[in-house]
């Protein structure tokens, strides 16, 4: 476009979608509906929290509110908490359900437009399956159908096979059908989806093992039917996602508790605006939220969207296949007006294959519907790269080799499954193993830690960079051990948890117990805490025979103070006067500021090193950052705040051990990239309040089963199904960021298990599932025991940390001398006061101010000598209250 933008960089805006959202809310403040720009809050779950407990005590309010919460409590078999976190879990996602559950229509014309979305599901497989079912077949099926229904009429009453008695031909293409269309999978397909082998079928399947002809012809016609349908795999995806379609209507029980939420969860965001609008800050989703609104709709766009449809004519986005619906309808929103050939410009780059971001609702389906249907009115041209400019040659070929298989056949925008491109390498092979695979029997967490310790030793880190990437934090825990034992430098970011440091562990027991006095727990921690160090025999005399007493109160005893020893009298003794004097100011000066005056003054930093220090100062910022009014919050506030404290990073740069999660490192690369604990499987999933899924224009909406999700809906059950499948997608794809991060070479650790015929197999559910294909029993090895460098022989002796009784806060410093020399220089003696400048004086500089100011805006012609001597009077009265610039 002759841009010149190397010469011109500044043409371009480069801005995240974020910063968009805030620029758009700052200049539209009333119509976004946000006000004056708030501060965004990164740790919300408590304002949520707030939010899901305000509206649960509306369970007493008369109306349909109170109704709404009593049908949900009694829904969740009258768990408080059970509601609340799962409000909790719905506010904190608001942004993908909101839009769906604020309607104008009635509650039954609401109801039949979701009961049609479910029809209309039911029949597009229904049609799926009938195009992909061969017509030549269709009479050995039907024949076969009902040769095996007769002969389960009356064994397998319930069998979906019985349906099929009468079936001559294949059923139409209707939601009434779908039973007829479930008895045929069920004849063809396996419980896992998997069609049926010809050697397998029996007389569960309706095939007795009967030596008639008619028994004999029947069976050899179903198994040559098998054979052929074998190789058809559009049928069989077809057939396996028939058998989980539910009914096309609500059950009563169910649209009442559908509609109990649809009412409640409105009601808990509007209680999340409030508690925003109390705390004086958002969450990022309000921003975004703020920013569609701030652009109008369609039919009535504001002067904001107006003036961007003039102002923007080109626009790129990066990293698409992350893109939310929130984000996308925001895009849609700024290119309402665009239409092809008017000179405007849409560039999307992205890659579906490293889609990972589901829990932000970036589902890979987005990235699908815009490279098939465009977006607006704009179709968009694909462009498929495949050259890697990154990995060296080996490793290119055994990702290709490993993802071929793994990913889906076929593309589905509703469940994220995208087919797997595979790449050509640009950089020749290295004289070295690319990919090392090693397999444990069994989980080995210091097995695998203690083989990672010996890579990284071996690697010459002055030249190459080395990363252990993870897929949650809990993995690093004997990795980090070994780092450390082995000497071994690492830099990570929001890894390492501080919540199990003993400097953590002492400065919130000091915190408990200036805020409850009665924490018997906290008050004996910190009397056990190296700035007290009490031996376990004096704190036992100190408490003995009385449990209910606070320990503030046991501690101010002097007949059990005399029971001490002398050590221990002079320690108690100090730390009680010190105590006292804290207390005193408690709820006067903030909880940060009272709390590492009190820590020092007990002589805190003595007892830590450097690294503690780091950990102690980022706990002071965290209170600081909570407390209000003096005020430090609640506990189960603090202990979330701690949790989400982690250790600052470490190391020298370049030299370092790079440890960080697979998302943090999408978009780097390393040499040495290490990938542990692949053979661990995820906890389970959390059923949410309300399940929600978009096809096109049609909405799919569920609620949760009663009990907590004990008794499901079929509906429900379709989606939570369709929900854990875009996870085991995404899980692959989540492996083949992590190994594409690598240059020269690439580790993997996992365990496995041996199969009765000597073959190894991943657990289901584990990243390494999605290689099983690749997996031999070569690769298994036997674990160290992770014992690198140490000396089992060497015993542990545990001695009290602690300060000398005698120890004593040192002084502080003395003032910095700064001499000054020189000849021409005079010396200065004391500071100049400025006691005369009192409030007087400070209001007559306001007033002299502002006339000076009429005086440059109004100019010399206007204000001659005589002007300003009759103003003179005025000014000198203003200090005492007598007059006010008026004029």
């Amino acid at each position: 476009m002759g841009w010149n933008l190397l010469e011109n960089p500044g043409r371009l805006r480069v801005q995240t979608i974020d910063s968009l959202c805030s620029s758009l809310t700052r200049q539209m403040p009333l119509l976004s509906r946000l006000g004056r720009q708030p501060s965004i809050t990164g740790t919300p779950d408590e304002l949520y929290r707030d939010a899901a407990r305000r509206t649960i005590l509306m369970v007493e309010e008369e109306g349909r509110t109170g109704d709404a919460v009593r049908k949900a409590l009694r829904h969740l078999d009258n768990s408080v908490q059970g509601l609340e976190e799962r409000l909790v879990i719905m506010l904190q996602k608001r942004e993908q359900w909101l839009r769906h559950i604020q309607r104008d229509t009635g509650d039954d014309d609401f109801r039949r437009m979701l009961e049609g979305s479910v029809k209309n599901l039911i029949e597009d497989y229904l049609k799926r399956g009938r195009e992909r079912f061969p017509e030549h077949l269709v009479d050995d099926l039907t024949a076969s159908a009902r040769y095996a229904a007769s002969n389960l009429l009356n064994e397998a009453k319930g069998s979906p096979i019985t349906g099929l008695a009468a079936l001559y031909k294949l059923p139409d293409v209707v939601a009434d059908y779908l039973p007829i269309w479930q008895g045929i999978a069920e004849l063809l397909l396996t419980k896992v989806g998997e069609w049926r082998k010809p050697g397998g079928i029996n007389k569960k399947s309706g095939f007795p093992a009967d030596k008639t002809d008619e028994a004999l012809k029947n069976k050899e016609m179903f198994q040559a039917l098998l054979t052929t349908l074998s190789d058809n795999e559009p049928l069989r995806a077809a057939l396996s996602v028939m058998v989980t379609l539910p009914v096309s209507g609500y059950e009563e029980e169910e649209w009442e508790i559908l509609d109990a939420l649809l009412h409640l969860l409105p009601v808990a965001e509007r209680e999340l605006i409030k508690v925003f609008a109390e705390e004086g800050a958002v969450d990022f989703q309000a921003v975004s939220m703020a920013a569609l609104n701030a652009l109008g709709t369609d039919d009535n766009p504001t002067d904001l969207m107006l003036s961007l449809d003039y102002r923007v004519r080109h626009i790129l986005v990066d990293e698409y296949q992350d893109t939310s619906r929130t984000q996308l309808n925001l895009m849609k929103a700024i290119t309402r007006g665009w239409e092809a050939g008017d000179g405007r410009t849409l560039f999307i780059v992205g890659d579906p294959m490293q889609s990972i971001y589901l829990f932000r609702e970036a589902v890979v389906g987005l990235f699908i519907d815009a490279r098939n249907e465009g977006i607006n009115n704009i179709r968009l041209h694909p462009l498929t790269l495949s050259s890697n400019f990154r990995s060296q040659q080996r490793i290119i070929e055994w990702v290709n080799e490993a993802f071929q298989d793994a990913f889906p056949e076929t593309e589905d925008s509703l469940t994220g499954a995208i087919t797997y491109s595979p790449f050509e390498p640009v950089h020749p092979p290295l004289d070295c193993t690319a990919v090392d695979i090693r397999l444990f029997r069994e989980r080995d967490d210091a097995g695998e830690a203690g083989g990672i310790a010996e890579i990284v030793k071996g690697v010459n880190r002055d030249n190459e960079s080395v990363a252990i990437l993870v897929r949650s934090r809990p993995h690093l825990g004997e990795i980090i051990k070994a780092l450390k034992r082995g000497g071994i430098e690492f830099r990570s970011e929001e890894i390492d948890p501080l919540i199990d440091r003993p400097v953590i562990h002492d400065l919130f027991s000091l915190l408990r117990s200036m805020l409850h006095p009665c924490d018997r727990v906290a008050w004996l921690a910190i009397l056990r805490a190296p700035w007290c160090g009490l031996t376990l025999s004096d704190m036992h005399k100190l408490c003995l025979g009385d449990r209910e007493t606070p320990v503030r109160t046991l501690m101010n005893d002097d007949e059990r103070i005399k029971t001490l020893s002398e050590d221990g009298q002079i320690r108690l003794s100090t730390i009680t006067e010190k105590l006292r004097k804290a207390l005193e100011s408690n709820g006067r000066v903030s909880p940060g500021r009272l709390l590492e005056g009190l820590w020092i003054e007990l002589g805190g930093p003595a007892c830590v090193d450097d690294s503690a220090m780091k950990d102690a100062d980022a706990f002071f910022d965290m209170l600081d950052s909570v407390s209000t009014g003096g005020e430090a919050g609640s506990q189960g506030s603090l202990e979330a705040r701690i949790e989400s404290l982690y250790a600052t990073p470490s190391g020298r740069d370049g030299k370092q051990v790079e440890i960080m999660t697979i998302h943090k490192a999408k978009g780097l690369e390393f040499d040495h990239v290490i990938l542990p604990g692949l053979g661990k499987t995820t906890r389970g999933r959390d059923k949410k309040l309300l399940l929600w899924m978009e096809r096109g224009k049609h909405l799919l909406l569920a609620p949760i089963g009663s009990r907590g999700g004990k008794t499901e809906s079929a509906i429900y059950r379709y989606m939570d199904g369709v929900d854990a499948l875009k996870e085991d997608l995404e899980r692959t794809r989540l492996f083949y960021v992590a190994a594409t991060r690598a240059r020269k070479r690439l580790y993997l650790f996992g365990e496995v298990k041996e199969t009765e015929k000597g073959g190894i197999t991943a657990s289901s559910g584990s990243v390494l599932a999605s290689i099983q294909h690749i997996l031999r029993p070569e690769m298994l090895i036997e674990s160290t025991g992770g014992d690198i460098e140490s000396d089992k022989s060497d015993k542990v002796i545990l001695r009290l940390k602690r300060l000398s009784s005698a120890w004593e806060s040192p002084e502080p410093a003395g003032p910095v001398q700064v001499g000054i020399t020189g000849p021409d220089i005079p010396s200065i003696s004391a500071e100049p006061e400025f006691n005369w400048a009192g409030e007087g004086i400070k209001h007559l500089g306001t007033v002299v101010h502002g006339y000076l100011c009429r005086i440059v805006r109004e100019g010399l012609t206007e204000w001659n000598a005589e002007k300003i001597n009759s103003k003179v009077f005025t000014i000198l009265l203003c200090p005492r209250g007598l007059s006010l610039l008026t004029e």
